[in-house]
């Protein structure tokens, strides 16, 4: 790979769905594990190989900075915009003193892979990963053990919300099955206790917006959040699996996030604080991944992950809505068949899409067997955008397919019934 990446802004390289306003900014041949913004126009991403990029001009361009090491680099932390530290595979701690122009590998010791990293200063800070959790107190020169497990755990995610209350959370196997799990300290790690468990999976993500406010994402659709300092937590998503593996969230404040997933390009939006949610981006495939997503302001975002060459850098400016009032005084440009609101759902939710023209058209609902379940229209529509009302009442709980045919175009899409 050269020394110098430039990725260039693809205005044009948009996604199918009219004003989905997520596109793939660029592609390149190493899979992707982080992106992180220290400030609007300085930013990180991380991937495998030791692969560092920078950007110093809001993402409008990246430049490739030696990392010393060959490892997966999976997490980054600034305590400001000059001291910073990234972890990875196989014990790996590098350290930045000049806002992430050099990199140095501290020797650690450590041979277990290290996913996530949290400082409270320039000095106090921990790493979690495969089976343990270290502790620094001299800014990552020198660790020790704060914790570690016999049995399986990884420990996908570690805050603090200061020197004494901290709150980690990931996977553990029990009985042959993967448990998520969050575990609170009070003593800056010296005993942890859990105070969340589900057999949905392993949770990923866990962030604090406020002291008192604080999120988690997982497996099989898990979104879990406290309203107490992290001392209890509940889900957000009613009990059951789904194909929607959540591995990263960001929040700007309580009320407005995004989650970003595996299982496809799939990204979810709340303004409710989690209540309700919104898909800006659904793309089910089992060759592309989002882990990771961070937003830089209100409305500049980005997302990084996996796909069939490698890894592929996501971004929008307008905060990734997915359909706006304004836009329908401009015209409709192309088709388009958005996600259906809410979903999952019981009994009824609102299928929207876009025609540019007068078109026959047909909207129905299969089961994954194939079996056409509701017919919601068949015959010629006007342009612009429309909204239809499925009710599911007579149906059981489970996914589902709508699906519109057209002479010019044909789409389908995911729902989930919930009862």
């Amino acid at each position: 790979m050269s020394k110098i990446l430039y990725i260039i802004f693809l205005s044009n390289f948009l996604f199918a769905e009219v004003n989905a306003q997520w596109y793939i900014q660029n592609e390149i041949p190493i899979l992707l594990n982080s992106v992180k913004f220290i400030n609007p126009e300085v930013g990180f991403i991380l991937g495998r190989d030791g692969l560092i990029l920078k950007t110093t001009d809001g993402g409008n361009s990246w430049q490739e900075i030696s990392s010393n090491t060959n490892n997966w680099l999976e997490d980054i932390f600034f305590i400001d915009g000059i001291k910073g530290w990234i972890t990875g595979s196989n014990g790996t701690v590098l350290i930045t003193s000049d806002g992430g122009d050099n990199w140095n590998n501290i020797n650690t010791s450590i041979n277990t892979h290290l996913r996530s990293i949290y400082f409270l200063n320039d000095d106090f800070g921990w790493v979690s990963g495969d089976n343990a959790i270290y502790r620094t107190t001299n800014g990552g020169l020198n660790w020790e053990i704060n914790r570690q497990d016999s049995i399986f755990f990884s420990f996908f995610s570690i805050t603090f919300i200061d020197s004494l209350k901290g709150i980690v959370c990931g996977g553990k196997l029990l009985q042959q099955q993967v448990h998520g799990f969050i575990d609170l300290t009070t003593n800056g790690g010296v005993t942890w206790t859990t105070e969340f468990e589900t057999n949905l999976g392993y949770l990923s993500s866990i962030l604090f917006v406020e002291d008192s406010i604080g999120y988690a994402v997982g497996e099989n659709g898990a979104k879990i959040k406290s309203t107490d300092y992290g001392n209890s937590w509940f889900l957000l998503t009613p009990g059951g699996f789904f194909i929607e593996n959540w591995e990263s969230a960001f929040f700007i404040n309580k009320n407005v996030g995004w989650v970003a997933g595996g299982s496809g390009r799939l990204i979810d939006y709340t303004t409710d604080g989690g209540i309700n949610w919104t898909r800006q981006l659904d793309f089910p495939s089992g060759i592309h991944s989002l882990y990771s997503i961070f937003f830089s302001d209100s409305i500049t975002g980005w997302a990084v992950g996996v796909n069939d060459i490698g890894g592929e850098i996501l971004k929008t400016t307008n905060g990734g809505i997915t359909f706006t009032e304004p836009i329908i005084e401009n015209g409709v440009k192309s088709f388009a068949l958005l996600q259906n609101y809410p979903n999952p759902f019981n009994p009824s939710t609102t299928i929207k899409f876009a025609l540019p023209v007068k078109t026959n058209l047909s909207l129905n609902v299969y089961s994954t067997l194939g079996e056409k379940v509701a017919e919601l229209f068949k015959g010629e529509m006007e342009e612009g955008y429309h909204e239809m009302m499925f009710n599911a009442s007579g149906l059981s709980s489970g996914v589902y397919f709508y699906k519109i045919e057209s002479e010019n175009f044909n789409a389908t899409k995911k729902l989930m019934l919930l009862k």
